[in-house]
């Protein structure tokens, strides 16, 4: 899942990993970043909690 800001500053891409190299690894020969169109700035780690009342099953 990716998307720009909404000030169009910066593009959030959402991916599942196992570590920070396994993320800078799976995106290393995208052409996107390979070109210069994207820049991967920085990897967070995101811990994502969903209320069990609004997860449809």
């Amino acid at each position: 899942m990716c998307g720009p800001l909404t000030d169009a500053s910066k593009t959030l891409v959402v991916a599942l990993g196992k570590s920070e190299s396994s993320m800078r690894n799976l995106f290393k020969d995208d052409p996107f970043i390979k070109n210069g169109v994207l820049i991967l700035s920085h990897v967070d780690e995101w811990e994502l909690h969903l209320n069990p009342e609004h997860v449809e099953e």
